[in-house]
């Protein structure tokens, strides 16, 4: 089973456009779909913007901004807007299938993540593992601030414009699926 895991989470992004794939062929949008799921996903693509512009991987342990409020706000922003593409596309069991697919993998991805953390950060970290910073849903009460952010950082190093164009990619492939155009 635990090498299973290993291979998915090696894997995940191409696994991702696999399951990307076959959610647009089985995908079902209405208007309704699109005019709920669209606006539903943008928050989280603007969350993952903020903490793509304050992140410096492996060079500080952030946590201010969002990081204040989630360890992992990049992964709860890509499952915000996950959940907006899959009420978008109006297939339930794919939205079911996102949910527990995306949680299952995240959480093995998070684990691993925050033991580097604490092998990189062996001062900070710990201290920030204890702070009362959940690992995923954000707890909106720990909000401190928006932090330094660096829109270049977020545009150039981390390239967060390929979320907003990959969401505007599929939300436009899902609306010539409404119109009835494939």
């Amino acid at each position: 089973m635990q090498k299973l895991i290993q291979f998915i989470v090696r894997r995940r992004v191409f696994l991702g456009f696999l399951f990307a794939l076959g959610f647009l062929y089985f995908s079902r949008p209405t208007w309704t779909t699109l005019a709920i799921g669209f606006p539903l996903g943008i928050p989280g693509l603007a969350l993952r913007a903020w903490s793509s512009g304050l992140i410096r991987k492996n060079k500080v342990l952030t946590t201010d901004g969002p990081y204040a409020m989630t360890r992992n706000p990049l992964y709860v922003g890509s499952f915000i807007a996950g959940i907006g593409v899959s009420v978008m596309g109006g297939n339930p069991w794919f939205a079911v299938g996102f949910v527990i697919a995306y949680l299952y993998v995240y959480h093995q991805i998070i684990r691993k993540e925050e033991g580097d953390l604490v092998r990189l950060f062996p001062d900070e970290m710990p201290g920030y593992l204890n702070s009362g910073v959940p690992r995923f849903a954000p707890a909106l009460t720990k909000f401190r601030g928006f932090g330094e952010y660096d829109a270049a950082l977020m545009l150039k190093k981390h390239k967060e414009w390929q979320a907003w164009l990959g969401y505007l990619a599929v939300s436009g492939i899902l609306l010539t699926r409404a119109l009835g155009l494939w």
